[in-house]
C-alpha cells in the first residue's frame, strides 16, 4: 500500500474517531443532566450531535476508498 495512502487513511479514520467519540460523550452528558432533573437538551442540538455521529461513521468506513481518490496520482 501506497505511504501517503495510509497517512491519508490514517488522519481521515482519526477525525472520523473525532466525530464518533465528542457525540457520545455529549450525549452521555446530557443523560446524567436529564437524570439529575435539570433541563433537558434541545432538539436541534440532539439533531447535530445524531448528524455529526453519523457522518464519523460513515466517514470511517469510507476512509480508505476517499483516500485512494485522493492518492491516485501519488502512486509510485
Amino acid at each position: 500500500m501506497n505511504p501517503y495512502r495510509k497517512a491519508v487513511a490514517s488522519v481521515f479514520r482519526l477525525v472520523a474517531l473525532g466525530f464518533i467519540f465528542v457525540p457520545l460523550i455529549l450525549f452521555g452528558l446530557d443523560f446524567f443532566a436529564s437524570k439529575t432533573k435539570q433541563a433537558p437538551a434541545g432538539t436541534l442540538s440532539m439533531i447535530l450531535k445524531g448528524g455529526s455521529f453519523l457522518f464519523g461513521l460513515i466517514l470511517l468506513f469510507a476512509a480508505g476508498s476517499i483516500a485512494r481518490k485522493l492518492t491516485r496520482d501519488l502512486d509510485e
